[in-house]
């Protein structure tokens, strides 16, 4: 899976996990593994662009890869969101400073400012 460490990030931060908690880190490590080893998924062998069997199966699952690359704008559209969440538990935990409006987040993710005006 491509990006998962900075998958984890953002669910942490969007949920609030604080990612410095050792009771945390063992846990990530335990389900995901630790260091280079990390991995969400079982072994397979890799199938090349232009060997028969991708062909076969990009053809037959198009809907999922144009699906896929959709999920892949919002990820890296989605990054300045997810950070705002982390800037507003970082304001709120130093001394319950301010975070200005357009960066603070409130109510669920997909009425946020940024994700919300994304496109416009």
């Amino acid at each position: 899976m491509h990006e998962m460490e900075e998958s984890m990030h953002r669910f942490n931060a969007v949920m609030g996990i604080d990612e410095s908690e050792s009771r945390t880190r063992k846990c990530s490590e335990q389900h995901f593994g630790k260091g280079a080893k990390k991995t969400n998924s079982n072994s397979h062998p890799k199938v090349e662009q232009d060997d028969p069997a991708w062909q076969l199966l990009a053809e037959k699952n198009s809907l999922d890869i144009q699906l896929y690359e959709y999920v892949r704008e919002l990820f890296d559209e989605q990054k300045d969101i997810v950070e705002s969440f982390s800037s507003s538990a970082k304001a709120s935990a130093e001394n319950s400073v301010e975070v200005p409006a357009e960066s603070s987040v409130e109510g669920p993710w997909w009425q946020h400012p940024l994700y919300k005006n994304r496109g416009a």
